[in-house]
């Protein structure tokens, strides 16, 4: 796996992390 793959699923994750956060803690935003 090439470096731009790793960061890629890494925003990926991120992004989804803070999709699932606001959702779930829509108070805490």
């Amino acid at each position: 796996m090439s470096a731009e793959h790793i960061v890629g699923v890494l925003v990926a994750v991120a992004l989804v992390g803070l999709l699932v956060a606001g959702v779930k803690f829509p108070d805490r935003f």
